[in-house]
């Protein structure tokens, strides 16, 4: 283990997946993590499982972003043997932080950015990859709340909190897309590379700052129908958190209103 500004950083791309054709894209899965020593064995699991059965080429960059439990220790044990890297934060920074740091290690053609309890399964990539590499789409997300997709949540707050911000962007900002916050997002390599550092955004409302960013650039977003099944434990504080990502929301618009003016 190294330390290097302000993280601890461990790395361990021993690991060789199945079958690589070449006609397979390397992708390169972001997985943020906070608190989630419950599930992050399984979702890791799940995610290199799916790539090495499909003879996708992959490496995972998983981020330890401060966690206060075991995250970090049952990822290195759930990634052992595996293509991943695997960042541990000093302190929480939050997603905008770990998923940008995470990019700047990703190599891959296709960069899929998962949420770490998996809520929507990883047997998607196929259609994103479609999006993406097929219809030459920059940036595929996914979207709880458009035609062909299912949403399953126990907790009816986070459905209305996600409901009320996408309201609020679409209303405050020339994007128009239902699901913002969906927790899986492909990004070409090219967008992943130019957008990712020219976000400042350090928490959840990172999503919204690349949608925008990508929209002032010229990329072309595209959604995708998803299924998704939350699970009844969350990262999210009821408070704090979306507080923050109303304030993030605020500066966004007021950054947009100032180059408009310009």
């Amino acid at each position: 283990m190294t330390q290097t500004g302000g993280r601890n950083e461990t790395s361990d791309s021993s690991g060789t997946p199945g079958a690589t054709p070449e006609s397979k894209p390397l992708i390169s899965v972001i997985l943020p993590v906070f608190n989630k020593e419950f599930v992050i064995a399984r979702t890791c699991r799940e995610i290199s499982l799916y790539l090495e059965s499909s003879c996708y080429p992959y490496e995972i960059i998983a981020v330890d972003d401060g966690s206060s439990d075991a995250s970090a220790s049952v990822m290195r044990a759930a990634l052992a043997g595996k293509p991943a890297h695997i960042i541990e934060m000093n302190c929480n920074r939050g997603k905008g932080y770990a998923v940008r740091e995470a990019c700047r290690y990703a190599s891959g053609d296709l960069v899929v950015i998962v949420d770490a309890d998996h809520a929507i399964d990883i047997d998607h990539l196929p259609r994103f990859e479609k999006a993406v590499l097929g219809d030459g789409f920059d940036i595929a997300i996914g979207s709880r709340f458009i035609r062909g997709s299912h949403f399953i949540d126990p907790r009816p707050y986070r459905a209305i909190l996600s409901r009320s911000l996408n309201f609020m962007v679409r209303r405050s900002l020339p994007l128009e897309f239902r699901d913002t916050q969906c927790g899986f997002k492909v990004l070409s390599r090219r967008a992943a590379k130019e957008l990712m550092p020219l976000t400042s955004i350090d928490r959840f409302l990172i999503d919204v700052e690349l949608l925008y960013l990508a929209a002032q650039n010229g990329y072309r977003v595209t959604e995708v129908p998803v299924d998704c099944v939350i699970t009844p434990r969350s990262s999210i504080r009821l408070l704090r958190d979306p507080i923050q990502m109303f304030f993030d929301l605020y500066e966004l618009v007021r950054r947009y209103r100032n180059e408009s003016d310009q």
